[in-house]
């Protein structure tokens, strides 16, 4: 669970350096000091929410593998493509994994080596933290709703990640809207589909782009759980039915929360529209836990000034403490 944990996280970083590569997207620096009459002016406001968002072109499926009557272990999914150009990235741990597609209309599935342009074993990362995946391109994808599945007869890992990403123009646009992360409060989310081709830096949302939305909610602890996300204009989301979609958790514990955002809906030209947008979010106690004061441990002889060392008899490990 850790491990899925720490994927969920990569996903997260991997976007924000996506987000700061495009060059449309201006990042202005902020002083943390300044004179007196900053702070009335309200020049050290905190930074607009919005201004952080995500603008993720791609979905990430958590899967499961379960195994069938044959012995044999399966994972069975849809996904909407609405680009011909797809890239596919399987995070299985360094298992193998069999891919197979199974296009709109067609009566069955073949293997993805019979459709891809490029196969290649990689390590998707940043720095020190980096995982094994498989690597699929696809060039001439038809657009629709395409079945996948994923066999292993005999696999090592039977949990990971299907990260799928299309070169079209439509994006999941996804910001965490809260500021203050600690225990017992709420936790809100934004999000909307929009047209990428915007030059707007905060791009207007299309309104029947998404049409249903929901969190996939993964705890500290490791618990996960669904909540649904809403369009009526009470949960942070504006006007009802202009295509926001609004949702929020209480945080119950200190330590990270994953939030993974699911939009789908329909593309201006009438094409499926598949996102999701991973967040991560660390939560804190609302004030700072004092521990319980640990006894000083007396000599027992304090005109003692015997030496011994470590082995021998008499010898006493007293707590040491670095400055």
């Amino acid at each position: 669970m850790r491990k899925l944990h720490s994927l969920l996280a990569l996903a997260f970083l991997l976007t924000c350096c996506n987000l700061m590569a495009q060059k449309d997207i201006q990042l202005t620096p902020k002083q943390l000091a300044g004179p007196p009459s900053d702070f009335q002016t309200g020049e050290m406001a905190a930074v607009d929410p919005s201004r952080t968002a995500i603008r993720s072109h791609s979905v990430m499926l958590p899967i499961q593998l379960m195994q069938g009557k044959d012995g044999s272990w399966r994972w069975r999914g849809e996904v909407a493509i609405e680009d011909p150009s797809v890239r596919v990235v399987i995070l299985s741990g360094g298992d193998s994994w069999q891919l197979s597609l199974k296009a709109p209309f067609a009566k069955q599935a073949s293997p993805a080596s019979q459709l891809l342009s490029e196969f290649k074993q990689a390590d998707l990362g940043m720095a020190n933290e980096t995982y094994p995946c498989d690597y699929y391109a696809f060039e001439e994808m038809q657009t629709g709703h395409w079945g996948l599945s994923l066999q292993s007869l005999a696999p090592i890992q039977t949990q990971g990640y299907l990260l799928i990403s299309s070169e079209g123009p439509y994006r999941l646009f996804s910001y965490k809207a809260t500021n203050q992360q600690l225990v017992g409060n709420e936790i809100s989310f934004v999000s909307y589909g929009f047209d990428n081709r915007e030059t707007a830096q905060i791009p207007s949302a299309d309104r029947g782009m998404v049409q249903d939305a929901y969190m996939r909610l993964t705890s500290p602890d490791g618990e996960i759980s669904t909540l649904p996300m809403f369009d009526d204009g009470l949960h942070g989301d504006d006007l009802a039915g202009d295509g926001i979609f609004g949702g929020s958790f209480y945080a119950q514990e200190v330590g990270d929360y994953t939030a993974q955002v699911f939009a789908s809906g329909e593309t201006p030209e009438g094409l499926p529209f598949l996102r999701s947008a991973e967040h991560l979010v660390p939560v804190i106690a609302p004030e700072p836990v004092v521990a319980e004061p640990v006894e000083p441990k007396p000599l027992a002889d304090p005109d003692d000034t015997t030496f011994y060392t470590p082995g021998e008899q008499g010898y006493t490990d007293y707590p040491r403490f670095a400055g």
